[in-house]
């Protein structure tokens, strides 16, 4: 979910922003259906408080934002290039495949174009604006 979308929801629907346990975006909401695990990766916590210099959600933007209690519903931020989940019994079942396959939690798409165009080793600079 978009920060300004919680930001809406907290000032304007109180009662809903309460009942609310995790905020997830798409490829993470795949993943947990998937896996059972609620995780983000790097890549898509910047898309609401995450830093990409510390990898963890930034208190101070949080603190200036008055947004201290959104913390709590973000999911753990992990590096997806060091772990795979696995599929669980039901979601294989589901989807007709094996038990324990291993599924990768991918970055946003911007940055797995930038791996496939070859940008894989810290010597390489990418800058994207948007």
């Amino acid at each position: 979910m978009q920060s300004g979308q919680m930001f809406h929801i907290f000032h304007n629907e109180k009662d809903r922003f309460d009942k609310i346990d995790k905020v997830l975006r798409c490829k993470d909401w795949i993943f947990y259906k998937m896996t059972g695990q609620i995780l983000t990766d790097i890549s898509e916590s910047i898309m609401t408080w995450g830093s990409p210099m510390t990898r963890k959600y930034d208190d101070e933007i949080l603190n200036i934002l008055n947004f201290g209690s959104m913390k709590k519903l973000q999911p753990e931020i992990i590096d997806s290039t060091k772990y795979v989940g696995k599929l669980t019994s039901d979601a294989a079942k589901r989807l007709d495949l094996l038990e324990a396959t291993p599924i990768i939690l991918a970055p946003v798409d911007v940055v797995c174009a930038g791996i496939g165009s070859g940008f894989v080793d810290s010597s390489k600079k990418l800058d994207v604006q948007s």
